[in-house]
C-alpha cells in the first residue's frame, strides 16, 4: 500500500479516524454525507485505487485520500476496496479509536456523541444500522436493521480481525465482523441511536454477489464442509442454495441480536444519559425473534 497523498498526520491527530470508499458520482449527497461527519470532528480518509484518487480528490478537497496497491475489480467488476486494506490503513494511522462507515451516511448527531462513542469504544467494537430517508431533510425513516452501516472499534482489536476477502460495498462483511467479535470473546456493542441516516436507493451488487460473499462467509463460521457444499450446490440447486443461505443470514442475525453477548447502548439526546446492557434496543430497530 502506498501512503497517504496528503496529510499522513491527520489520522493520528484527529479524535477519531472513519475509513470509507467515495465512489465516483453522487457527488452532493456524499460530499453532504461527508460534512456532517468532519463538523463533529472526525476525520475521514478515503480508500480507493490511484485512478480515482486522482479523480475524487479534486471534488473532496476537505478529505485525505489513499491510494491502495489492490482492489476487487478481478473479483466484482468494480475496484472496491478490500477489507483487509483498511485494516492495513488503521493499523498504521489510526487513532486510538477508529471506524468504518459508508460514504452516503449523514451523521445526525449531536455534540456529546463523539465523546460517547470514545468512552464506550474503550476495549470494544461498536456497530450500528442505518435509517433509511427519502430525502435528507426528513427527520425519521426506518432502520434497517438487517445491516450494518457504522462501526467503531479500540485500534488495538484489529490484530484479532483475520484476512478475509470481504470488500466494502458488497453484503456479508457487516455480518462477518460481529460475528468474529463474538467468536473471540471481545466486547460488541450495538448503538441503538437513530442518528445515522441514508438516503434511499437501489442496490449497487444483485445475488449472485451476495452468494458469492455469503458462501465465504461460511468459511469462518459452521461446519468445515459447508462452503464446499454450498459451492457445488449454487451450480446444480441455485434455488436451493439461496434457501440455504437465507437460512445462515437468518441465524446470524439472532446470533447477533439475541445471542446474549452483545450490549445494546444509547443516550437519551435530550439530557445526556447514557445506558447500557443486554437486549435493551430502541424499538423500532428491533429485528423479529
Amino acid at each position: 500500500m502506498s501512503k497517504p497523498t496528503e496529510q499522513p498526520l491527520v489520522a493520528t491527530t484527529a479524535p477519531i479516524v472513519m475509513v470509507t470508499s467515495i465512489a465516483p458520482g453522487n457527488v452532493e449527497n456524499q460530499k453532504a454525507a461527508m460534512q456532517s461527519w468532519l463538523i463533529h470532528g472526525f476525520s475521514i480518509v478515503s480508500l480507493n485505487n490511484r485512478e480515482e484518487v486522482n479523480q475524487l480528490q479534486p471534488i473532496y478537497t476537505d478529505i485525505t485520500f489513499y491510494a491502495v496497491n489492490r482492489d476487487a475489480h478481478d473479483e466484482v467488476g468494480k475496484p472496491l476496496i478490500y477489507l483487509d486494506s483498511v485494516f492495513d490503513y488503521l493499523r498504521e494511522y489510526g487513532t486510538d479509536v477508529c471506524g468504518i462507515v459508508n460514504s452516503d451516511i449523514h451523521l445526525k448527531a449531536d455534540s456529546r456523541f463523539v465523546s460517547f462513542i470514545r468512552r464506550q469504544a474503550k476495549n470494544s467494537v461498536l456497530f450500528a444500522s442505518r435509517v433509511d430517508v427519502n430525502s435528507i431533510e426528513e427527520v425519521e425513516g426506518e432502520v434497517l436493521w438487517i445491516g450494518f452501516d457504522v462501526f467503531f472499534f479500540d485500534k488495538q482489536l484489529i490484530k484479532h480481525f483475520p484476512f478475509s476477502k470481504f470488500c466494502l460495498g458488497i453484503p456479508m462483511w457487516d455480518y462477518w465482523l460481529p460475528l468474529i467479535v463474538l467468536t473471540k470473546g471481545i466486547c460488541l456493542k450495538y448503538v441503538a441511536i437513530p442518528v445515522f441516516h441514508h438516503v434511499k436507493h437501489l442496490k449497487n451488487w444483485g445475488l449472485d454477489l451476495h452468494t458469492k460473499y455469503a458462501i465465504h462467509f461460511t468459511e469462518f463460521f459452521g461446519p468445515r464442509n459447508l462452503s464446499t457444499r454450498l459451492q457445488k450446490m449454487v451450480q446444480e440447486h441455485p434455488i436451493q442454495t439461496r434457501q440455504e443461505i437465507n437460512k445462515i443470514t437468518k441465524q446470524t442475525q439472532q446470533m447477533i441480536y439475541f445471542g446474549g453477548k452483545t450490549i445494546f447502548i444509547t443516550y437519551n439526546t435530550h439530557h445526556y444519559l447514557e445506558n447500557e446492557g443486554n437486549n435493551k434496543l430502541i424499538k423500532i430497530v428491533l429485528p423479529p425473534k
